[in-house]
């Protein structure tokens, strides 16, 4: 996939390539995967929105406006997941981005859900400043809100040098496993147990059984 800005990434198991495919819609703060599974297929998106800094209320509403494309491009045939470090809340109205990030989210009818705890995954490193900015967001008329089995937003760690935490969404999904291909080990003579006189003797018997080309070496 291609280098997403400042770390945004999607991975996952080889054993799953089959049933993923990359999407290429949406700036360098995006990256999107169509997951094959179930009845109606996945749209993921994870997004790096812009910090809450001075003059970048233009590129974030210019990245929601990229996700709002997709979103359109995407509903009628897909289940709609965005995810990310949203670097706006919806559970405060402390900042610009909150506000743009919660008129978004009400004007396009996704949010949130009920099954993610309210709490903290942002904590900065001055100690001063914290809030819930990472979401995982959902159509509010999507059917798989109903095979999400649970949202876990993790603890602090120190062993976690991120000033993110960890929120881990669980689905209940079926999707095909990839079956391993055989392979076929061929093996490669060991000359220093041949018999080279043996082998000579074969080499000049079954040669001329083979029409070998002009200029053949």
């Amino acid at each position: 996939m291609k280098r997403g800005y400042g770390g945004v990434a999607i991975i996952w198991k080889k054993e799953i390539n089959e049933n993923i495919k990359e999407l290429i819609d949406g700036g360098n703060r995006i990256q999107a995967i169509h997951i094959q599974q179930g009845d109606k297929p996945i749209c993921l998106i994870n997004v790096y929105m812009p910090s809450d800094s001075k003059n970048a209320d233009i590129e974030y509403k210019d990245t929601l406006a990229q996700i709002d494309e997709m979103i359109e491009k995407y509903k009628d045939t897909h289940e709609i997941i965005v995810c990310g470090d949203m670097n706006g809340s919806l559970d405060r109205s402390s900042t610009p981005h909150d506000k743009i990030l919660k008129t978004f989210c009400k004007e396009k009818c996704i949010g949130n859900t009920e099954k993610c705890p309210v709490k903290e995954t942002f904590y900065h490193q001055n100690g001063m400043s914290k809030g819930q900015i990472d979401y995982f967001l959902f159509k509010s008329n999507s059917e798989i809100i109903n095979k999400i089995r649970q949202i876990d937003v993790l603890d602090t760690d120190p062993e976690n040098t991120s000033d993110h935490v960890p929120v881990i969404l669980t689905l209940n999904s079926q999707l095909k496993k990839v079956r391993e291909k055989a392979t076929t080990i061929i093996a490669k003579p060991k000359w220093t147990d041949c018999d080279h006189q043996i082998y000579k003797e074969v080499i000049n018997k079954e040669l001329p059984k083979h029409k070998l080309l002009p200029n053949c070496v």
